[in-house]
């Protein structure tokens, strides 16, 4: 997947936003489709299969929240939600729902643009690098070509990003995994990805994993170093 070319989907109420992100995505090359609510934000999505969405969370009607909730249970397309400024909780929420980046408001739209190459650098990258045949470690077997796992039978769709996470630790099982190679590696290097993303990540697979965040069996973590994961 190249970037430029990609088809970009933006669902926003703020008409100047859509207008002004559309041009500079469309003058950089990228193909762009937009709706200005959630409800026809997900029949684009349906119509066109986007190789990206830019949501925002702050809208009437069907929210951000219901869009994204919809989209993951049908897709692992990259999705950056947008969010209002110093809403630490949002932020949270949206990468616990299954966001694979995030972009406070207001911003810099040469700022979106940047994290739109980025994600769509990693995923494509991703997609290079994992193999399409499956990866069995224990009980747990990675499906790269879906992005899912079966887990002691219970198979398990994960969003790229908890995925490429997951497989950093399985491709070092037993042994501490630093937070820097963690971060470098699943969000990449020009990424302002710090700990505390890294750490909602961790929790929310320790959840897919029925592991117990006070007290994880199969996720530890090192205090300091990193993490491991013990299958």
């Amino acid at each position: 997947m190249e970037s430029t070319g990609s088809l970009v989907l933006i669902i926003d109420d703020e008409l100047d936003l859509l207008v002004a992100v559309t041009a500079l995505l469309e003058r950089e090359g990228f193909r762009v489709v937009t709706a200005d609510n959630g409800v026809s934000g997900l029949e684009v999505f349906r119509r066109h299969s986007p190789d990206l969405v830019i949501l925002d969370i702050m809208m009437p009607g069907l929210s951000g929240w219901e869009v994204l909730h919809r989209l993951r249970q049908i897709s692992t397309v990259p999705i950056i939600v947008l969010t209002v400024l110093g809403q630490e909780d949002d932020v949270v929420r949206g990468l616990q729902d299954g966001a694979d980046d995030y972009v406070p408001k207001p911003f810099s739209v040469h700022e979106l643009l940047g994290r739109v190459r980025a994600l769509l650098r990693r995923v494509q990258a991703a997609a290079e690098k994992e193999r399409t045949e499956q990866v069995t470690v224990g009980d747990l077997v990675l499906i790269p070509e879906s992005h899912q796992i079966v887990w002691r039978d219970q198979c398990i769709r994960l969003t790229p990003t908890e995925f490429r996470l997951l497989s950093a630790l399985v491709r070092h099982a037993g042994a501490v995994v630093p937070h820097r190679q963690l971060l470098q590696g699943v969000w990449g290097r020009e990424h302002r990805a710090d700990r505390g993303q890294l750490k909602v990540y961790i929790h929310h697979l320790r959840q897919k994993l029925g592991d117990d965040p006070s007290h994880p069996r199969y996720i530890v973590s090192e205090r300091g170093e990193g993490y491991r994961i013990v299958i």
